[in-house]
């Protein structure tokens, strides 16, 4: 695959599969990172004189649900694109594939959600070569998607001879890459969410790559219980404890919370800070607490490269929140100053205003993807451009 800057688009039309699965509140947006990542290379194809198709799901409709309809998602590029923006509200249909084949140089046109067929999540051959027909070129900048193997994503990749990756997604694997990751000098890996097991092979990956592993949240539970420590009525994630015993016992980079802000109850939070040594049999673990945060800072500032996936704490809760915000903050601060600052998607980017993106090197538009990713994953949708 040859790179996107040197691909010659003008008059041809190119089909971008975009990730264009916004939250979704009331029927309004309310997050439109994925859809501002799309822009660049969106762009790109206006100005290089390209037919711009836009293909995206969202959500997991059962059916043809309006709530799930990417009109809003239209509309929204609609005030973002100085150019016509056309939408059609099927993917497949004649009509659609008409107004593909009239389109202007330059102009848009926004296909209605792929997932309102069912073929799309069965990577059907048959509607994979359908939406190929839209197009002389195929741009993948749906990152968020690339761990699933679907029609849009992998199926119609076989059917251009053309195809390359977006600028969104060409970011995604410079900064996820081990290639990337061998050039720094001192990585740190932030770890938090509730699950060991979404997370196991990112540990033992990073066993070799990581000069330290942090570990909160939840999952923290887990690590503390197999020391033998008590964790009282904290959340923790059934049989990982085993799991957990395993990876202490081989790797010694792991670093857990030394003390924790607990609560009798997360539905009436109260602040209690304990000890790890110190919890009860009520106490539910919450967030991390002040000395954690003394600790994990004096090792993240030494950094060249952190990369964060998880939240510390109950972050649905105010009160549990702050541990994750302050580790958010001292990210920042140390950006600024030279670090290399990685954030997975999911839970942790979601916790970001629109205007904190460009405050840290790199934010993934991918969860699962970027989980996968980390741990080494060959990843469907990457395999399938490289296939000839």
């Amino acid at each position: 695959m040859n790179d996107l800057l040197n691909v010659n688009v003008k008059n041809k039309t190119v089909l971008i599969r975009a990730d264009f699965n916004v939250p979704m509140k009331n029927g309004e947006i309310i997050n439109t990172f994925r859809l501002d990542s799309s822009l660049e290379t969106i762009n790109f194809c206006i100005n290089h004189g390209a037919k711009i198709v836009l293909a995206s799901h969202m959500g997991r409709p059962k059916a043809k649900e309006s709530a799930l309809s990417l009109y809003k998602v239209y509309l929204y590029l609609k005030s973002r694109l100085n150019t016509k923006v056309f939408f059609s509200n099927d993917c497949i249909s004649s009509e659609a594939l008409n107004v593909s084949n009239n389109m202007n140089s330059g102009e848009v046109h926004v296909l209605e959600n792929l997932r309102f067929h069912e073929e799309e999540k069965q990577c059907d051959l048959l509607f994979s070569k359908q939406l190929s027909r839209h197009a002389d070129i195929f741009i993948n900048d749906a990152f968020g998607t690339a761990h699933r193997k679907h029609a849009s994503n992998v199926g119609v990749s076989k059917f251009f001879d053309n195809k390359y990756f977006g600028f969104l997604f060409a970011k995604e694997l410079k900064y996820l890459s081990s290639n990337f990751f061998s050039q720094q000098k001192k990585i740190i890996l932030i770890l938090g969410g509730s699950k060991i097991s979404d997370k196991i092979k990112i540990i033992d990956r990073f066993e070799s790559i990581a000069d330290k592993i942090l570990i909160g949240g939840a999952m923290a539970n887990n690590f503390l219980l197999a020391k033998g420590l008590k964790v009282g009525k904290s959340l923790i994630e059934s049989k990982s404890t085993e799991i957990a015993k395993s990876i202490l016992s081989k790797n010694k980079k792991i670093v857990l919370p030394c003390d924790l802000i607990c609560s009798k109850s997360v539905f009436k939070p109260e602040e209690v800070t304990r000890k790890v040594y110190e919890i009860n049999d009520f106490d539910i673990a919450a967030d991390i607490g002040p000395q954690t945060l003394i600790e994990f800072n004096s090792i993240i500032k030494d950094a060249s490269c952190v990369i964060w996936n998880g939240p510390m704490g109950i972050v649905e809760k105010k009160e549990f929140s702050k541990g994750t915000f302050k580790i958010m903050e001292l990210l920042k601060k140390y950006t600024k100053n030279g670090l290399i600052s990685i954030l997975g998607g999911g839970d942790t980017s979601s916790l970001l205003e629109r205007e904190e993106f460009n405050e840290f090197t790199h934010v993934s538009t991918g969860g699962g993807s970027c989980l996968s990713l980390l741990s080494g994953e060959v990843l469907p949708a990457i395999k399938s451009m490289e296939d000839v």
